[in-house]
């Protein structure tokens, strides 16, 4: 115990002799090594912008993005200022030790640090790119009450944390090793001022560089792609002030709703408006597969869909998997054939467009033996539906229209049966119906609910029609219906129900003065977006759905009826429903014209709620709440469990959005 006393300070005695030591003799032997730090951490972080490119490509959307000014160098610049950030705590803790003369132990931090940095940068930028969310949130997803369920299988997580943890290391280790002896043999050629300066410049550079790009808020012109940067990275540190302009609204409920739904939509921005490509995978089918026939008919609206307007169809149907409470989930033509044939909600359709997506159902057709085909009369060039209903995405591209819309729709059904019967492979064949749109056209024959309108369409004004043209126009509409009924009822009745599996709906609804005006698009009333649907054919056992379904569960739905068991489908978002489970919200959308806005109607425990989601930043618009007939409505009084519920549903769709 008598020599106690003296042990502290001599250990301050030789801490002290060391720091002299070091600092004595660092320009001679020891400016290497921190270069060395300096160079490895500038290296790793260039590497990694330059391997991960492809990554912050497919996020961002920069193949199909404008730049403008400096934005085309400040997106990379960015990725690296951040990733040098993250590593920077490992070059601070090994300059430290290596100043203090600890050279092994520095090296050691510095190999742990940022290879603990890297693993980071690489994990959370794949979990982003597979579901939309950062490292983050999949924490707070976790540390809820059995939030463990979410993660899933935890199998597949292992493996992924394995292959990124040891490419982490390798990688940094592997730099380390490379850069100090290069420095090191460089180094030994200059005079100790030259290290000096050189150290002194390169630590100011990084310093500098470091925040720059935060600094220049004004180099950036495009909102969307200065969000959706610093959206994607490991951490936003974007420095002054970048807070939108509040919602701000008089109505005390969506008032308090607004903070909280446009987090959601903050935190789903980065992904959600960014095109996903399509899935290459492909279906195990039996050897004869049968073919898929997908026919769509303008304006169906659900209530006719009954034996005194389609009579032969709902006979029909009785065969089959018949939807009662079917929904398109959208108002106009271009997004209802969208979300059949991607699986994907109208809510991306210019993002998937932007990124030239072909339609998923025809790529995992035809990987799996089918060839595509598409038969109608309707314009050939149609709000951007041309871009994936073309010669180049069908293998039969049989457009025809001669004539009035009756003979359009009856030549596209014959040339449909016709090419059944005579190919020799399976054949997915999509017809798009035309006399059923607002003009109601019929052969004169059918003309049996009287008086009818004189309607011809891009001729009568919409807008001018009042109460008085319901009867006329109602009457027209019910006479296209049943020619309708009977030219799709004499298609499917000439062919094989054991070799051909028919999809039978419309692409959206139509309204005829039910809530006050006429057709469709207007707003998302729910006779505009509510439709029929019945699957008939092999794998499709007979049943009546009453659950809630949408034209996106189509995709999910028909592989699981051709295959015989689940498919999974990358990027879609809909839900099999012949599987357990079942939809308990829905997010009506249609993405405005000028591609900035998507209009979207939220529904969830009888509430609906109008927002608009602006698309070039992380804003949203509430409008209010509807009724069933899209009509503004009082605000309900929300308990804070419907409050709840409001914001869930919303965080639901955006992660599947963002899946």
């Amino acid at each position: 115990m008598e020599g106690a006393p003296s042990v502290a300070p001599t250990l301050t005695h030789r801490t002290s002799s060391i720091a002299r030591a070091s600092l004595a003799s660092a320009p001679a032997s020891h400016w290497g090594f921190p270069a060395a730090l300096l160079a490895t951490t500038t290296l790793t972080a260039t590497l990694y912008l330059g391997v991960q490119r492809a990554g912050f490509e497919e996020l961002l959307g920069l193949a199909r993005m404008r730049f403008a000014g400096e934005e085309s160098w400040l997106v990379p610049a960015c990725i690296l200022s951040t990733t040098l950030i993250v590593l920077l705590p490992g070059l601070c803790v090994a300059g430290g030790l290596s100043f203090l003369g600890f050279r092994r132990a520095s090296r050691r931090s510095f190999v742990a640090f940022s290879s603990v940095a890297l693993f980071l940068l690489l994990l959370d930028l794949d979990v982003l790119r597979s579901i939309g969310r950062h490292l983050s949130e999949i924490v707070q997803v976790a540390l809820r009450p059995q939030g463990h369920v979410a993660g899933g299988e935890l199998v597949g997580w292992a493996w992924m944390l394995a292959g990124w943890s040891v490419l982490a290391f390798v990688s940094t280790a592997g730099v380390t090793f490379v850069a100090e002896r290069v420095v090191a043999a460089a180094s030994a050629r200059l005079t100790v001022l030259v290290k000096r300066t050189l150290l002194v410049a390169a630590c100011a550079s990084l310093t500098a560089f470091t925040p720059a790009p935060r600094l220049m808020h004004q180099g950036w012109r495009n909102t969307a792609l200065y969000e959706r940067t610093f959206g994607v990275l490991f951490v936003d540190l974007r420095l002054g002030d970048t807070a939108l302009d509040d919602n701000v609204h008089p109505d005390p409920q969506l008032q308090a709703l607004y903070p909280r739904l446009r987090r959601a939509y903050k935190a789903a921005f980065p992904t959600l408006s960014a095109g996903k490509p399509a899935s290459e995978s492909k279906i195990e089918l039996p050897a004869r597969p049968p073919n898929v026939v997908l026919i769509v008919t303008e304006s169906l609206r659900h209530d006719v869909f009954s034996e005194e307007l389609m009579p032969r169809l709902t006979r029909w149907a009785r065969a089959g998997v018949v939807a009662a409470a079917h929904d398109s989930g959208t108002i106009l033509s271009e997004s209802g054939m969208f979300s059949l044939l991607y699986g994907r909600s109208p809510a991306v359709f210019h993002q998937t467009l932007d990124a030239r997506v072909p339609p998923q159902l025809c790529v995992t057709l035809r990987a799996s033996g089918y060839e595509c085909a598409y038969f109608s009369g309707h314009p050939k060039i149609w709000m951007r539906r041309e871009e994936f209903l073309n010669a180049q995405t069908m293998d039969h591209f049989v457009h025809d229209d001669r004539g009035t819309w009756p003979e359009w729709d009856q030549r596209a059904l014959d040339g449909m049966v016709q090419m059944l019967a005579s190919s020799d492979k399976p054949i997915f064949a999509i017809v798009l119906l035309m006399s059923s749109h607002f003009g109601y056209e019929y052969p004169a024959q059918y003309e049996i609910d009287r008086p009818v309108s004189n309607t011809a369409w891009h001729v009568t004004p919409v807008r001018s029609l009042g109460p008085e043209d319901e009867v006329p126009h109602r009457n027209r509409y019910r006479n296209s219906i049943r020619f309708i009924d009977d030219i799709v009822a004499d298609a499917v009745g000439k062919l094989d129900p054991q070799r051909n599996l028919v999809v039978f709906t419309g692409d959206h609804g139509e309204s005829i003065n039910d809530d006050g005006r006429y057709t469709h698009g207007h707003s998302f009333a729910e006779i505009v977006t509510r439709t029929p649907l019945a699957m008939v054919g092999p794998g499709v056992a007979p049943a009546t759905l009453d659950r809630a379904t949408s034209h996106v569960d189509l995709l999910p739905s028909l592989l699981h009826a051709l295959s015989g068991k689940p498919q999974l489908v990358q990027h879609t978002h809909g839900l099999d429903w012949f599987g357990d489970v079942r939809r308990q919200s829905a997010l009506e959308a249609h993405s405005s014209l000028n591609r900035d806005i998507v209009k979207t109607q939220l529904r969830t425990e009888g509430v609906r709620l109008r927002m608009d989601l602006d698309l070039r930043a992380p804003r949203l618009t509430l409008l209010g709440f509807e009724d069933e007939l899209g009509h503004l409505a009082a605000a309900p009084d929300l308990s804070k469990a419907q409050a709840d519920a409001l914001e869930i549903s919303l965080e639901e769709h955006f992660l599947l959005l963002r899946r």
